[in-house]
């Protein structure tokens, strides 16, 4: 045995550490796992917020091997074909360079975002947080809100902690949440004999005059409500937190990003738990060539407190529940009491030391310095205010984000952009000859005439001094110029008590592919000096060329424009996204118009416009034909007269018998805004 050892112990390190390396290599990955995350809505969504959370948990883990690359869809704000189409090619570009491994959508645009725009190859997996939307093919993974499992347990849950219960009400809100949760509920409710009561069109005093008159034997089931009859819109987490200050009976709810607002809580579709099943899932695919059978998004999360304030057995809470607003133990408490003691003698201690050398020092000298950093730190405390003291304006420190974000928008999108550089002419010498307090009272009055003329869309600052810049989103060279020159006319035409008639100075620079704001800035800004040389009170655009000069009519037009605000969706998300089209399509004929395109140009626009109306007509007849909508006929009657009154409008502007302003004023107001607010606000109501 001796000579055994002797013969292999110059053998047992080598192979000891052989062992140990194939060991750190069976656990560590290799290389990190690279996965795409693409969203549909922005951090704003509280399930967006707690679905990238959990995600970076996981990517951040010690040892995590996982790679992530997040981008944001925006539906919200970015839903049409040519903004989807530029966004695909944006992040085709951006990831060419980049091996994937798979690819997660968070919720159905997103989805339907990489299998129609992105078309990655078929040997990179894809995992789909659903609700509608389904694709099934092998390399697709989608894990949907499986409602009728939740709605089960948490049915469950409430009949063991509240046996006392005779009595449901169902609160109506997102129609898809509410058909699912009230059908099950009545289903399960009727097999134990209790009635069920579904509070629905209502408004928000309505609804809280109704939970607080709820019996406090009555178990109440909320479901995500964002506006009410009315139209008046509401957080639904903000809505559920006041209700649950007023309701006797206990609220349940089915979504975690619900929890924390007073409610009970119950089995919950998590946010954060379906991030980390993806994940589990792309990596079962990534080791074994498949995903695995069982996932689930769902967990028990129950508010202690709510449960104690309405009379819950809280013995019965299962064992694997998050529980959240625990009594703390007294042990706990205890431990605390004594480090506030401990505080509270050390900060006395501190504030008796302070004292002492308030006393020592009380002189002149430092009351003076004290005196001096006050006065600067006020002067910081103004320049971090975000408005102008004197104007009310937006000031520099508040304009340069928005800068920002709309450079980043034109890179993202390709859209155009402009800035405008205003400064009133011989502003010094109104200062010299009338006083400052005359100079205060025209800066005041040159703001609210630039603020009054500009467009909804576009945002006005004051610089410094007596200079102002405006950002143009959507704008090129031409129609910036014709902004200013309206600018500049409506300042010269103000009137002053105490001084005579001022004028200004206006540079205006189209934005570069390649510049950043600082080059911007100096262009607009050179512009602005030549035409301060070339005798002030003029307009000068950075390229150099001299613009049309504008008239009445296209700057009426360019008022035209129509930003889509958020106000107007109708609560479709398909037909919110074609008045989205439709909006950029009017606002891309205003501004060919504006610019001075050809007959030939801009008559193809005109018949697109056209075209996208008829569709989409269509498409919404059909949808209210399918809900039974008592306003189908007299929405059909509204169609046909809008669409006759487009085709003779686009006649007479073909044979040149019809002012341009006429054709555009139809479609602007009457054919999009006024039909969208009106109509079909209506009518989408009354579904909904």
């Amino acid at each position: 045995m001796r000579n055994f050892f002797e013969k292999n112990a110059y053998r047992c390190p080598s192979r000891i550490a052989c062992v140990c390396v194939l060991l750190l290599l069976s656990v560590i990955p290799l290389s990190a796992q690279k996965i795409l995350v693409i969203h549909s809505y922005n951090t704003s969504f509280p399930w967006t917020t707690a679905f990238e959370e959990s995600l970076r948990e996981l990517a951040e883990a010690p040892g995590s091997g996982l790679e992530l690359y997040i981008e944001n869809l925006d539906v919200t704000r970015f839903g049409t074909v040519p903004e989807r189409t530029a966004l695909a090619g944006f992040i085709l570009e951006k990831y060419k360079n980049v091996s994937l491994d798979a690819v997660i959508g968070n919720s159905d645009h997103a989805c339907v975002f990489i299998d129609e725009y992105l078309r990655f190859p078929l040997s990179i997996p894809r995992a789909y947080y659903t609700t509608s939307y389904e694709n099934p093919k092998p390399w697709i993974f989608s894990i949907s809100a499986k409602y009728d499992r939740v709605i089960r347990d948490t049915w469950a849950f409430v009949g063991e902690v509240f046996p006392r219960m005779d009595g449901v009400i169902v609160i109506s809100g997102d129609p898809y949440s509410t058909r699912t949760v009230y059908s099950l509920v009545s289903e399960l409710a009727g097999d134990a004999g209790i009635p069920v009561r579904l509070l629905a069109d209502f408004t928000f005093d309505e609804l809280k005059a109704a939970v607080s008159e709820a019996p406090a034997t009555t178990a109440i089931f909320f479901t995500p409500v964002l506006r009410d009859k009315t139209g008046a819109q509401s957080t639904p987490k903000r809505l559920l937190s006041e209700l649950a200050e007023i309701s006797p009976a206990p609220i349940f709810t089915f979504w975690e990003t619900m929890t924390g607002s007073g409610t009970v809580g119950g089995y919950v579709i998590s946010a954060r738990t379906a991030a980390k099943e993806m994940v589990h899932a792309i990596r079962d695919y990534l080791n074994t060539g498949r995903f695995g059978s069982e996932y689930t998004i769902s967990k028990c999360v129950v508010d202690w407190t709510a449960m104690e304030r309405h009379g819950l057995s809280t013995g019965l809470i299962p064992e694997s529940a998050t529980i959240i607003n625990r009594p703390e133990p007294f042990y706990v408490r205890y431990a605390r009491t004594v480090m506030r003691v401990a505080n509270f003698v050390f900060i006395a201690f501190i504030a008796a030391l302070l004292v002492a050398v308030v006393l020592i020092v009380r002189s002149y000298k430092r009351l003076s310095a004290v005196n001096r950093q006050l006065l600067v730190a006020r002067r910081e405390a103004e320049e971090l205010s975000l408005k102008d003291s004197l104007t009310g304006l937006l000031n520099r420190r508040a304009f340069l984000p928005l800068v920002e974000y709309e450079l980043q928008r034109r890179t993202r999108f390709g859209s155009v952009a402009a800035l405008m550089v205003a400064d009133i002419d011989h502003f010094k010498r109104v200062n010299d000859t009338c006083g400052h307090d005359v100079g205060d009272v025209v800066l005041k009055e040159v703001g609210k005439a630039m603020q009054d003329s500009i467009r909804g869309t576009d945002t006005l600052a004051r610089w410094g001094g007596e200079e102002f810049i405006v950002l143009l989103p959507d704008t090129d060279e031409q129609s910036g110029f014709v902004l200013a020159e309206k600018i500049r006319r409506c300042v010269m035409d103000l009137r002053f008590d105490s001084c005579p008639p001022i004028t200004i100075s206006i540079g205006v620079a189209q934005h570069g592919s390649d510049e950043d704001f600082l080059e911007w800035f100096k262009e607009a800004d050179g512009a602005l000096y030549r035409a301060k040389e070339t005798g002030r009170n003029r307009t000068v655009v950075s390229s150099g060329l001299r613009p049309d000069l504008p008239t009445d009519s296209r700057e009426e037009l360019l008022m035209l424009q129509i930003p889509w605000r958020d106000e107007y969706r109708v609560g479709v998300e398909a037909y919110d996204e074609q008045h989205r089209a439709l909006f950029s399509l009017a606002n891309g004929l205003v501004n060919a118009i504006v610019n001075g395109r050809p007959t030939d140009e801009i008559l193809p626009l005109l018949r697109s416009l056209q075209e996208g109306s008829t569709r989409h007509f269509s498409d919404e007849e059909g949808y209210l034909r399918s809900r039974k909508s008592s306003y189908i006929e007299r929405h059909m009657k509204e169609h046909a007269f809008l669409l006759q009154k487009l085709e003779s409008h686009i006649e007479a502007f073909e044979r040149g018998k019809t002012p341009t302003y006429t054709v555009v004023s139809f479609i602007c107001t009457d054919l999009i805004v006024r039909h969208i607010l009106g109509e079909d606000k209506t009518s989408f109501r009354e579904i909904a």
